[in-house]
């Protein structure tokens, strides 16, 4: 297996991480102190989806970075709807911080990568 293919098995698991994760009960409350954890959750999230589509153009990535946003956004509303979890502004900002980050380090990457990154591997 290659590593684009490898990358984008992981973007699917990743995603579905996310949404399980964050439905979950927790067993604490960290009001306002859980934004970090949304930013890098969502960068990760971002940057994997983005290196499993090197290929991609611009306006592709651009929908790709909107449904991440988008997807922080609906999770947020889904958490309102639990009984115990919450919906808050403060964290689909933060998905959204995280996406754009995310977005920035895997541009980096894929201007620095080897040649052959993505070159099939027999």
């Amino acid at each position: 297996m290659n590593l684009q293919r490898f990358l984008q098995i992981a973007a699917i698991a990743i995603t579905c991480a996310v949404w399980a994760l964050s439905l979950m009960p927790i067993s604490q409350t960290i009001p306002g102190g859980d934004k970090l954890h949304h930013l890098l959750a969502y960068a990760g999230l971002m940057l994997v989806w983005r290196l499993a589509m090197p290929q991609a153009n611009t306006r592709t990535q651009l929908k790709l970075a909107i449904l991440l946003m988008l997807m922080g956004v609906a999770i947020e509303f889904a958490q309102g709807l639990t009984p115990h979890r919450f919906f808050e502004w403060a964290d689909a900002l933060a998905n959204a911080t995280g996406v754009c980050l995310g977005w920035s380090v895997a541009a980096l990457l894929i201007r620095v990568r080897p040649s052959n990154w993505f070159r099939q591997q027999s």
